[in-house]
């Protein structure tokens, strides 16, 4: 089936007023993308650019999967050729786009506005802890894990967010290496591997991943299988697996590895700092933030419905045309 979607990118490089006479279409005809007209930000250098894009999909209930594939597509090769900030910001709607209909079904997204006012945290405990923290002695590898931490908090897609937290994690756990030697592993099921020759179990000094899933049983002991799914999380991401395919191999979402993996990783930091603080600053209690989740989420529903798409000047149907209908979140 043949759909088209309305939404709007946001980006750092503007467009002249007469982009919608260009397109950018797949070869094989699997999406059309077309700028329809562009709103500027004032004040903080951006625009938004308001879109459609016409893609194929099996079903309406597909229909915004395979959508966001063709989209990520389109702003993959749009940042190769412009090395600009282009980012995908919402979808408002996704129409049937099949000739010869009347009536088409379709799905209109509402999103939920951000809260107008911050949290206060910032009270003067939290800031007494950052000041504590600063008196810790650490060396060049715990810093750098601190420095991927922060950019894991911050990081807007949970991608960023995972790989920013296992860098953290990697050199946290090359840093507190275990002396001692471990066995050689499985790589197919991970099990001690037994050498009938010596009647006895190799055993080596911990390589990197040895030393990962050393400190990821050490900091979360009632979690046994997080390091395979994380190691299996990250080799897929290496291997340019989308995060639908990932999610399935796995059988958890996303979010459920990054935040374990970032507590984790602010646990291995925390016992960290406080070991390399001088002895008579090492504090028995300590007020910290904790967030529920590192992952950012947005509220959006989808209304499905069935109505009249207004035909464009070509005679196709045109979902800018669509006014009059709205939807919103009641709190």
């Amino acid at each position: 089936m043949r759909f088209v979607a309305q939404f709007d990118l946001t980006a750092d490089v503007s467009a002249p007023d007469d982009i919608e006479q260009k397109s950018i279409e797949h070869p094989n005809g699997d999406f059309k993308f077309i700028i329809r007209r562009k709103t500027v930000n004032e004040g903080n250098g951006t625009v938004t650019l308001h879109c459609n894009m016409a893609f194929d999909a099996a079903a309406l209930d597909q229909a915004k999967e395979d959508f966001m594939s063709c989209v990520l597509r389109v702003l993959d090769i749009l940042a190769l050729v412009t090395h600009a900030s282009i980012k995908f910001h919402r979808v408002h709607k996704i129409f049937d786009l099949s000739r010869g209909k009347t009536m088409r079904q379709g799905l209109m997204f509402v999103h939920d506005p951000p809260e107008p006012e911050p949290t206060t945290f910032l009270e003067p405990h939290i800031l007494d802890a950052a000041s504590l923290f600063l008196k810790a002695e650490v060396g060049e590898k715990v810093l750098s894990a601190l420095r991927w931490f922060r950019l894991g908090v911050v990081a807007e897609s949970p991608e960023d967010q995972f790989q920013h937290f296992w860098f953290a994690l990697e050199l946290l756990a090359v840093h507190e290496k275990p002396a001692e030697d471990v066995q050689d592993l499985c790589p197919k099921c991970e099990c001690a591997l037994y050498c009938e020759a010596c009647k006895e179990y190799p055993t080596h000094k911990p390589y990197p991943k040895q030393a990962i899933a050393h400190l990821c049983a050490t900091i979360a002991p009632d979690a046994p299988d997080f390091f395979s799914i994380a190691n299996k999380t990250l080799n897929m991401m290496m291997h340019g697996s989308s995060v639908e395919k990932i999610e399935r191999k796995i059988g958890h979402q996303l979010h459920q590895i990054i935040d374990p993996l970032g507590k984790i990783v602010w646990i291995g930091l925390l016992n960290d700092l406080v070991k390399s603080l001088p002895e008579g600053d090492r504090p028995t209690e300590l007020s910290l933030g904790q967030a529920s989740t590192f992952v950012k989420w947005d509220m959006s529903a989808a209304v499905v419905m069935e109505t009249v798409v207004p035909l464009g000047p070509d005679g196709e149907p045109d979902i800018e045309l669509m006014t009059g209908i709205t939807a919103g979140f009641t709190h």
